[in-house]
């Protein structure tokens, strides 16, 4: 019997994602202060906006 793959939008959505070695506080430090730069600055939104016609953090 084959085991069905979850691996569409319809199971995890269409968001992207990083992973980073839970031991490295440095690199997942840096991603965030990244991406609150770029939220605080309007980069992000408008990236979001050009992208995906909406606000990715629905707000």
């Amino acid at each position: 019997m084959r085991r069905p793959e979850f691996t569409g939008p319809e199971w995890f959505g269409y968001r992207a994602g990083v992973a980073v070695c839970k031991d490295d506080k440095a690199i997942a430090d840096a991603f965030s202060e990244a991406i609150a730069a770029l939220r605080e600055n309007g980069t992000y939104r408008e990236i979001s906006d050009k992208w995906f016609g909406l606000n990715v953090y629905g707000g």
